[in-house]
């Protein structure tokens, strides 16, 4: 199942979506939630109230794709979305949870995972570096 389904329902639910896309994928990100939360919001609400079967049905190919999740390369200022960053492969070939990224476009090395454990978002660090524009 495509990911149509799930922008339909969304924006029926009063979701927006940004002009921004991944990428990699360049699918536009869902604006203003996170994957967490709206994984909430599927099961609590959506599931049932759009009679869905499966996650499959909603989620489709490319499941994480909030804007609250992307990766923003600090070097290039390419956007990534989450399900982008875990199909990433490491240098050994795995993918998945990562403590540090590399920006598949310019290659630069990220390491806001090693600092402190859990990505700390864009806008914060752009904040600190004096680039947020």
């Amino acid at each position: 199942m495509s990911t149509q389904l799930m922008i339909e329902i969304l924006s029926k639910e009063g979701f927006t979506f940004t002009d921004k896309e991944c990428c990699v994928c360049y699918e536009n990100f869902i604006n203003n939630i996170c994957f967490h939360k709206l994984c909430k919001l599927y099961y609590n609400l959506l599931a049932k109230k759009y009679n869905m079967q499966s996650e499959d049905e909603f989620f489709g190919d490319n499941p994480v794709r909030c804007y609250n999740d992307r990766f923003e390369c600090f070097t290039c200022r390419n956007v990534l979305c989450d399900t982008c960053i875990q199909n990433i492969q490491d240098e050994n070939g795995t993918t998945g949870d990562k403590e540090e990224i590399r920006c598949p476009i310019c290659r630069t090395l990220d390491i806001r995972g090693r600092l402190t454990f859990n990505l700390l978002p864009t806008e914060l660090l752009l904040d600190i570096k004096g680039l947020n524009k």
